[in-house]
C-alpha cells in the first residue's frame, strides 16, 4: 500500500511540474522577450540610422524581428484600416486579399504571422512575375521599409498549385532579393 501511495504522489508531481512548464511556454508565447541587438551602428547606436526610405514617425510604428533576429522598425500595418485581423486564424493579419482571397479578384494575397514575425505571400494569377511586382509594391509600401529592409524580413512567396503546377511549393522570393527564383 505504501507504494502505491509514493507512485501516485511521484505522478502527481510529473504532472504538476509538466502542468507549469507548459503554463509557462505559453506565457513565453504570449510575451515574447525582444533580444538585444548584438552589434553596433556607427556613434554607438544599437537601432539603425533613419534612412529616407524609413521616415515613419515613431508612433506609427512597430518593431519586429527579422531573419537575423535583428529588430526592425516598420509601419504599424495593423492601423491601416485596410489590414483586417484574421478571423480563422487567432493574432494574423490579412494585409491584402481579403478573408477568402480569390484570385479572380486578387493577383495576391499577404498573410502577417506574429508567432514567428512573417510574412507569406501567395501568388493567385498569372503571368507570375507581375503578380510578384504588385505583392512587393503593395508590402513595401505598408510597412515602410525599402527593398534591402524586405529582403531580410521573415518571408515566403509561394505559389499554389491551381495557378502554376510547375512552381507550386517553391519559395520564389522577393524578384530583387538573393536567392529570388526568376519568373
Amino acid at each position: 500500500m505504501s507504494n502505491k501511495i509514493i507512485f501516485i504522489l511521484i505522478a502527481l508531481v510529473v504532472v504538476m511540474a509538466l502542468g507549469l512548464g507548459v503554463t509557462l511556454f505559453m506565457r513565453n508565447l504570449q510575451n515574447p522577450e525582444e533580444p538585444t541587438p548584438s552589434f553596433e551602428f556607427p556613434g554607438g547606436s544599437t537601432t539603425p540610422p533613419t534612412t529616407s526610405e524609413n521616415t515613419i514617425p515613431a508612433a506609427d510604428t512597430m518593431s519586429i524581428q527579422n531573419a537575423e533576429n535583428a529588430t526592425v522598425s516598420i509601419r504599424d500595418f495593423k492601423k491601416d484600416p485596410t489590414v483586417i485581423a484574421d478571423p480563422n486564424n487567432a493574432g494574423q493579419y490579412i494585409i491584402s486579399g481579403g478573408i477568402e482571397p480569390s484570385y479572380e479578384k486578387n493577383a495576391f494575397s499577404i498573410i502577417y504571422v506574429p508567432i514567428d514575425q512573417s510574412f507569406t505571400v501567395t501568388l493567385l494569377q498569372e503571368p507570375l512575375n507581375e503578380s510578384r511586382e504588385k505583392a512587393e509594391k503593395e508590402l513595401l509600401e505598408k510597412l515602410g521599409i525599402g527593398q534591402s529592409e524586405l529582403c531580410a524580413l521573415r518571408y515566403a512567396v509561394y505559389v499554389p498549385r491551381f495557378v502554376n503546377d510547375v512552381l507550386a511549393g517553391e519559395n520564389l522570393g522577393f524578384s530583387f532579393c538573393p536567392g529570388a527564383i526568376p519568373l
